[in-house]
């Protein structure tokens, strides 16, 4: 795999596959919303409490496309969901107003949460990762993803093809977004963590911790690719050392 900075790693032995500039600092751009959602959990929420949508949900300063409007009744899990698959920013932006802190103490719960996990090149200014304020580098989204294994509502999100929120008020409509991880369409994989992320400064960005068929748990960063679709041929082509190296074992025999 080549990507500007990268790194590839056995998740449970911690042997590195491959790397190139794992502590390099850089925006992770949406990346962000697995601490956010982190974070959000640690305050141990309903997901199930229902939210009405109001302008400070509705914060979106590039004024993007949402299928949100004021008035929308949620609920919490939703957004959780959503936030993950989706990458939806007023998802993730509801789900930290809905935390029960303070934005400002949200932000700082993020970096404390980062500095506990030993991510020491990490900074977070935001919920959404939208503004490049938020950075990274690969050996610290590495343990921020690994992290995120020890939350199930994480792992069952981003195993998901599809974010859905069924409506809540007679009248409204159901809501789908698809996910924004293509390697959810691959069988070879059995993604458990996983969030793409793009802004202009940042690239493409992906995290990846998932179950290779050959029976290794591989946690995966690809940072500032220049095209969405690089970040997922680097994962293919860890797809394709994996099955080389199965074959070389069988091809030894006992």
């Amino acid at each position: 795999p080549s990507a500007p900075i990268m790194l590839v790693r056995d998740t449970d032995t911690g042997e590195v596959l491959f790397e190139h500039q794992p502590a390099h600092p850089q925006p992770i751009a949406s990346i962000t919303k697995l601490m956010t959602a982190m974070v959000a959990l640690d305050e141990e929420p309903n997901l199930e409490r229902a939210v009405t949508l109001g302008p400070v949900h509705m914060l979106h300063p590039f004024g993007w496309k949402t299928p949100w409007e004021i008035g929308r009744v949620v609920r919490v899990g939703d957004m959780l969901r959503f936030a993950l698959v989706a990458s939806d920013n007023i998802a993730a932006t509801t789900l930290a107003e809905e935390s029960g802190l303070p934005l400002s103490v949200f932000h700082e719960r993020m970096n404390d949460k980062a500095e506990g996990l030993g991510m020491v090149e990490s900074q977070f200014a935001n919920v959404t990762g939208l503004d490049d304020w938020n950075s990274s580098t690969a050996a610290d989204v590495a343990m921020m993803a690994e992290a995120a294994l020890g939350y199930p509502e994480i792992v069952a999100a981003c195993g998901t093809r599809e974010a859905i929120a069924e409506p809540i008020v007679e009248g409204d409509e159901v809501i789908r977004s698809g996910a924004t991880n293509r390697i959810l369409w691959d069988s070879f994989w059995t993604v458990l963590v996983a969030k793409t992320g793009y802004t202009r400064l940042s690239g493409y960005c992906l995290v990846l911790v998932a179950d290779a068929a050959t029976g290794q748990r591989v946690t995966m960063v690809f940072l500032g690719t220049d095209r969405a679709t690089k970040r997922f041929r680097q994962v293919d082509r860890v797809k394709e050392h994996l099955m080389e190296q199965a074959a070389g074992l069988a091809a030894e025999g006992p």
